[in-house]
This record gives structure tokens, C-alpha cells and sequence, in this order.
């Protein structure tokens, strides 16, 4: 039984080995794309192209009259990197009149600035509060698309934390997210880049998806199958260097092919 425990066990590190790289090829893709757009284009600072740029903030806890009603409050923790519009916990209308929380408007981006979330982000899909730990953008959109600016903020997540300036932990604050400087293309260019980065990210889900239900689903069962038919299968070998090192190919070889030839190629067409 021991056998088939740590066979177990390598499989599921090998799944997490496969989520890093995920990660990591996703990182490497916002970053060599954003590098290529401030070649070519004009960089502003995030303040230039911005509505509107707040903090949240929370109400009194010790108030219960502040709390547990539908005004949707956010903490920096409940940040997906995708859109919101629910939230763990909410304000009364009480709570939000304190003067502590502040109403945001739809698609406004968020970026968490403290703590171990600070750099990730959300848009917002309706109007809601959050705490203090989150700066909220409102863009001109005459200007730029609110998940390019997402888009850029990714790409500038370590930028960002390590220009912090709160300390050991190197908090983000508001002004260092207002100077941070983005290249600002046409809105039709941008249109065109969030659609190659759907077409990347689709790519990376759709093939990691599949490498994660075969490693957790398909190869403990036969671990077991085998345990129950006294022959016990060494998996140690194959989870990392066969399964993850041929994935980890395949999808630099595919974001290579879908960036570095006809995503150049099609951004100089609007240099």
C-alpha cells in the first residue's frame, strides 16, 4: 500500500508541475507581448487613460449593523483574474454610508495591492465595494479597453511588486499604479491583442485540462488496478520527464507558432 501512496503522491506532484508551467508560460506570453507593444507604441501612465483610480475600504466590524446586507464588498483574496459579480460578503446601506466603503462601477479593474495577492486583478461586471486592499481603475474607454489595461497590469505584475513601497512585503499603492506606464495602441489593436491572448489562454486550458485529468483521474486507477492484481506499476519515471516534458513542448511550440511569426506579423501592420 505504501508502493501505491507514493505513486499517488508523484502523480499529484506532477499535476502541480504542470500547473507552474501553465503559470509560467502564461507570464512569458503577457510579457513578451506587452514588450513588443511598447516598441512600437507610445507609453503613458495609467492615470492618463483613467476615470477614476480609488481605494476601498471596510466598514466597522464591530458595527453588525454595517454588515450582512446586498451590497456586494470584495476583499483583495476573492480577485479570479477574470470578471466579478458576486461577492463573500456584504454591506447595508448603513455600512456603506460610514464614508469607509466606496461604490465602483462596472468594468472597473481591480488590482490587489497588498499581501500575498497584491498584483492580481478582476473587472468588475456590476457595481460593487471592497476593501481596502484594492485599488479600483475606471478607464476612459475612448482610450483603452478595461481588460487591456488588465492585460497590461499582468504583464507588469512583478514591475509592480517590487516598485511596492510598504515594506518587507512590498505593497503596491495607489501611486505607484497611477505612474506605472503601458503602452496605449489603437482601441482596434488592443481589440486584436485580447483576442490573440483568449486564443493563447483557450489553448493553455484546453491542453493542460487534458494532461490534468489523465494524470489525477485515468493513472491512479490503473495504479490501483494493478496494486489490486499484485502488480504494482512504477510511475516515478514517466509522470515528469514523458507526461510534463512533452506537454511543456507542444505549448511552446504552439505559442511560438501563434505569437513570435503572426502576432509580430500582424502587430507591424499597425506600427
Amino acid at each position: 500500500m505504501d508502493s501505491i501512496f507514493e505513486s499517488i503522491g508523484e502523480i499529484q506532484d506532477a499535476q502541480e508541475q504542470a500547473e507552474e508551467i501553465k503559470e509560467t508560460l502564461g507570464k512569458s506570453t503577457y510579457k513578451s507581448l506587452f514588450d513588443g507593444l511598447a516598441n512600437q507604441y507610445d507609453l503613458v501612465e495609467v492615470e492618463e487613460i483613467s476615470e477614476e483610480i480609488k481605494n476601498g475600504g471596510t466598514p466597522k466590524r464591530s458595527n453588525d449593523d454595517y454588515w450582512g446586507g446586498d451590497i456586494p464588498w470584495l476583499k483583495s483574496g476573492e480577485l479570479n483574474e477574470g470578471y466579478l459579480s458576486t461577492s463573500e460578503e456584504g454591506l447595508t446601506e448603513e455600512g456603506l454610508s460610514s464614508g469607509s466603503a466606496k461604490l465602483m462601477e462596472p468594468k472597473t479593474v481591480l488590482i490587489a495591492m497588498y499581501g500575498a495577492t497584491r498584483g492580481k486583478t478582476a473587472i468588475l461586471e456590476k457595481e460593487m465595494t471592497t476593501n481596502q486592499a484594492i485599488c479600483g481603475v475606471l478607464v476612459n474607454e475612448e482610450k483603452i479597453i478595461p481588460e487591456f489595461l488588465q492585460f497590461c497590469i499582468k504583464a507588469k505584475k512583478r514591475e509592480l511588486v517590487g516598485k511596492g513601497r510598504g515594506g518587507g512585503q512590498d505593497n503596491i499603492n495607489q501611486t505607484t499604479i497611477k505612474e506605472t506606464k503601458i503602452p496605449l495602441p489603437p482601441l482596434e489593436v488592443q481589440e486584436e491583442i485580447l483576442e490573440k491572448i483568449s486564443d493563447i489562454e483557450e489553448l493553455l486550458e484546453k491542453d493542460f485540462d487534458s494532461k490534468r485529468k489523465k494524470i489525477t483521474e485515468d493513472l491512479p486507477k490503473s495504479v490501483l488496478a494493478e496494486a489490486f492484481k499484485g502488480n504494482l506499476v512504477d510511475f516515478g519515471a514517466m509522470s515528469e520527464s514523458d507526461e510534463l516534458g512533452s506537454t511543456d513542448q507542444e505549448i511552446r511550440e504552439k505559442q511560438d507558432s501563434s505569437f513570435d511569426g503572426e502576432g509580430q506579423q500582424s502587430l507591424g501592420e499597425y506600427h
